[in-house]
């Protein structure tokens, strides 16, 4: 009969459990879509912060505000990050000193909206404003707007799940092929090494002959490979 396997030690109750993974602090947000009105506004632009200072003891001093247009998106990073708020709502923007206005201030309200990865970091940020329409959001349009960042969240997450298996599956299909090529080059070698008596040259031809058919053979199979990716890339 086989051997039982030894039991797993059990974890010590009073030992300290391991530190949580330090959260990714976003240092720069840059605009990657807006509304057809906003995108020649907004194309190209962002918003950059300093590095916090490190948790260590308490200062004697608070630190000092974030200068003015610094942007509430920050803020509203970090409260998540640190209790889980779900978005910043600012009902009067145009009263709040840390909203970057890259137009005209006008009334209305913003909400900065942090969209997490299944890790808990922060991937980027769902903005939307009322400027102009000098209203606050409604608790309906609140939590719509939570909804739809659960939505871009389980979506990124699927994107870049599909692409993993993707990339697994053309990592699998490359080394299989590399280990065919270098059976194909050993056999092609001693058979050469064979006739090494009557070409000089022909061992050296071999190698060369092979490598052309695995650059050949890889170019054929990466382009198969990013096409299959961009599909499964695809909404």
């Amino acid at each position: 009969p086989e051997p039982e396997p030894e039991p797993e030690p059990e974890a010590d109750p009073e030992a300290e459990p391991e530190p949580p993974k330090p959260k990714h602090i976003p240092l720069k947000l840059s605009y990657e879509a807006a509304t057809a009105n906003d995108t020649n506004l907004l194309s190209g632009k962002s918003l950059t912060r300093e590095a916090p200072p490190a948790e260590e003891e308490e200062a004697d001093e608070p630190p000092p505000p974030p200068p003015p247009g610094a942007g509430a998106s920050f803020d509203a990073i970090d409260a998540f990050l640190k209790t889980g708020v779900a978005l910043l709502h600012l009902p009067r923007a145009i009263e709040d000193k840390r909203v970057k206005f890259w137009y005209i201030p006008r009334t209305g309200g913003f909400v900065a909206a942090p969209v997490p990865d299944w890790d808990g970091d922060v991937q980027c940020v769902l903005a939307l404003d009322l400027l102009g329409l000098d209203r606050p959001f409604t608790e309906e349009e609140l939590i719509l707007i939570q909804q739809a960042v659960i939505g871009i969240s389980d979506t990124i997450y699927r994107i870049e799940m599909e692409y993993a298996v993707t990339n697994a599956k053309c990592t699998s299909t490359l080394t299989a092929s590399y280990e065919a090529y270098n059976a194909e080059l050993a056999a092609a070698v001693e058979e050469a090494q064979a006739k090494l008596a009557e070409d000089a040259m022909a061992e050296l031809k071999v190698k060369e002959e092979c490598a052309r058919k695995l650059v050949g053979s890889l170019s054929m199979e990466a382009a198969a490979a990013a096409a299959a990716a961009a599909a499964a890339a695809a909404p």
